[in-house]
């Protein structure tokens, strides 16, 4: 008996915790797009003079991926990338309330045309992303797009938080899939064919050494789902790149890696992948997520 009154309370408290936070986020994100940025640049300035949240981790990353570039270049990068880490909360939390077609108006869609046609054909596009521009906004995708579209994710230990961003990531359509369970849902074939998006760039648990690729001057692991599940499935497999051209509006491009993963050599489309991240990087040095220890293993 002891058991089910802690799990109860334990479910009660989460869901009105929950709850309180979405109301409060809500609320929040009916000040104006002008007031949200003024609080984030404030919040740039203190973290990036005297907080300095991750600042090492910064500094090393940049010195490390661009090894002949001078101090005063890294440092305006860093600058900037903080700059825009702080909108991005911003841009995040006016998702809470924003009308779709409002939402829609921040992203510019290009070469859309390859993926919709052969999804219609019944083929599942696997899309590899980076943590490029303020990746939260393909969460409108679906409302753009006339196709079913599911993105991986890995759930958050916090169970209100998990809760919470799982509820902002569906807002408009967007499907949420565990990456434990992709695999089995894409194979299965019970599903009618749809876009999966898949964020490739964390740095994986387990090293898989035939993984390990050549990326911003340093030897690099990576997941090797995207490649696995797309051979496997025999899926189109698709790079996003992500290019910001203003504040708060980016441009995503389709960039077509293979719609024949099955004939490609191993480990061809991980290096593929590698390659068309780093570009999208090096288009706008300032637009990845450099507090990310990428490197730690």
């Amino acid at each position: 008996m002891r058991w089910f009154f802690e799990i109860s309370m334990r479910y009660l408290i989460n869901t009105i915790s929950f709850r309180v936070l979405w109301i409060l986020a809500y609320l929040l994100s009916l000040l104006p797009t002008g007031m949200l940025y003024a609080t984030t640049s404030a919040l740039f300035l203190l973290d990036y003079h005297l907080v300095g949240y991750r600042k090492n981790v910064v500094v090393t990353n940049l010195s490390r991926s661009f090894p002949l570039k001078k101090y005063e270049h890294i440092h305006a990068v860093m600058k900037d990338f903080y700059r825009s880490f702080w909108d991005h909360f911003a841009e995040i939390l006016k998702s809470f309330s924003i009308a779709p077609h409002q939402q829609a108006k921040k992203i510019e869609l290009q070469g859309f045309e390859f993926l919709t046609s052969h999804i219609s054909e019944g083929r599942n596009v696997i899309a590899a992303l980076g943590h490029c521009g303020n990746w939260e906004l393909f969460n409108i995708l679906p409302f753009c797009l006339p196709i079913e579209c599911y993105s991986v994710y890995k759930p958050l230990r916090n169970k209100v938080l998990d809760k919470l961003m799982l509820a902002l990531r569906s807002r408009f359509g967007m499907k949420l899939i565990p990456a434990k369970q992709v695999a089995r849902h894409i194979l299965s074939g019970k599903h009618s064919a749809a876009l999966y998006l898949f964020l490739g760039d964390q740095c994986p648990r387990v090293v898989d050494e035939n993984y390990r690729i050549e990326f911003l001057n340093q030897p690099t692991a990576m997941f090797p789902g995207i490649e696995k599940i797309g051979k496997a499935s025999n899926s189109v497999l698709v790079y996003f790149n992500v290019i910001q051209k203003s504040r708060g509006k980016y441009r995503i491009t389709c960039q077509p890696l293979t719609d024949k993963p099955k004939e490609l050599e191993d480990y061809k489309i991980t290096r593929d992948y590698g390659h068309l991240l780093e570009q999208n990087i090096c288009q706008q040095e300032f637009n990845w997520l450099w507090v990310h220890r990428r490197w730690k293993r």
